[in-house]
């Protein structure tokens, strides 16, 4: 269903429908709007038999399109049933998009460059305005409406280069019921949901999220009607997918498992990536911007670990800021502080950490 370079080569199932032997025949491949090849192929194919056969290299255009292959004159005469001649295949191209991706769902659907892979034809993906984070829409898969378990639907991105990045985080809101929480439904047959992370446009993926059951689910309660989830009934999940980084073009897949559960809701999409201050990670502790006219951001590369405390004192040793660090541990690599309520003037900021203390000088102007 997706192409990631805009050359393909076709490889088409040729089979003999007729009761003489097929010794040659023509083929055909067209792209809607686009390039079309001629192919003429000998051989030596017996009633009901069948050979694979390669084709030339088309070359497509970015968007979404339909490749039609069709066979004419077998043995060099018109086909007595040219009902079984043709076939019909959809695809998508689009080249790699820069970080960040963000899709809340509020227009067309599908959006350029996503696509859903629904191997059995059933329910699958589709937008929905019956509930939604954000906005008016969402995304939505009906395992209410399914009754099958074990049937999988992917929901895909477009491809996204995270080359030349410090770091890159898949983040979204997802709502979901189940049906059933009672022991009879085992973890094997409830609707999970999972994030996968493809280098290689979808051939192989690695999971990097996967929940069900009472992990996946943002109402406790069973629910026998389909569900419809109320503003709270929302959670953000942030996912940490760096160790893709120096894979550059990746794609992201948020696949469904049924279990005949409940329905699950996707909302606001982010695919970003955070590149860092090359005199932050030179220094590993700014204090920015300098000078400021009162609002300070103290940060760190890598993350502070064994941080306990930020003091922030003015020339004249008096400590006019505090921020302590509680003993569960650090849990961001900037902290921000006010002093546009305090002199002109020049300020000292101290990092302590548990084995040393880092000093550095600001200066207020206003």
């Amino acid at each position: 269903q997706r192409l990631c370079f805009d050359s393909f080569a076709p490889q088409v199932i040729l089979r003999n429908m007729g009761s003489e032997v097929l010794r040659s025949v023509t083929i055909t491949a067209v792209i809607e709007g686009g390039n079309s090849l001629t192919y003429n192929w000998t051989g030596s194919l017996t009633t009901y038999n069948e050979t694979t056969v390669m084709l030339p290299s088309l070359q497509t255009a970015q968007g979404n399109h339909v490749l039609t292959i069709f066979t004419t004159m077998p043995n060099n005469v018109a086909d007595e049933d040219a009902s079984n001649d043709a076939r019909t295949f959809n695809y998508i191209y689009y080249e790699p998009v820069a970080a960040p991706v963000i899709e809340s769902f509020e227009g067309a659907f599908l959006p350029e460059g996503w696509d859903i892979v629904n191997a059995d034809g059933g329910n699958t993906w589709e937008k929905t305005t019956v509930g939604s984070k954000t906005g008016q829409a969402s995304v939505r898969i009906s395992n209410y409406a399914t009754g099958i378990v074990g049937q999988r639907d992917f929901l895909r991105s477009p491809t996204v280069n995270i080359a030349g990045v410090d770091s890159a985080f898949v983040s979204f809101n997802v709502a979901a019921a189940t049906y059933n929480t009672g022991s009879s439904q085992s973890g094997s047959s409830q609707d999970t949901l999972q994030v996968l992370v493809s280098t290689n446009c979808g051939k192989t993926y690695t999971s990097v999220y996967k929940k069900w059951g009472s992990s996946l689910v943002s109402r406790t309660a069973n629910t026998r009607t389909a569900f419809v989830p109320a503003s709270s009934e929302w959670r953000t999940e942030r996912i940490n997918i760096s160790s893709f980084v120096n894979a550059g073009d990746i794609l992201v897949a948020f696949v469904n498992t049924s279990g005949n559960g409940n329905d699950v809701f996707l909302d606001d999409i982010n695919i970003n990536t955070v590149t860092v201050n090359p005199n932050l990670k030179e220094a590993g502790f700014l204090v920015t911007p300098n000078p400021t006219d009162g609002a300070v951001s103290v940060q760190f590369y890598p993350h502070p670990v064994g941080l306990t405390g930020i003091n922030i004192y003015n020339v004249s040793g008096q400590l006019v800021k505090e921020r302590v660090i509680p003993s569960t541990g650090v849990s961001a690599n900037v902290y921000d502080f006010d002093l546009s309520s305090y002199a002109a003037g020049l300020y000292i900021v101290k990092a302590i950490f548990t084995d040393r203390v880092l000093t550095k000088k600001v200066v207020k102007v206003k």
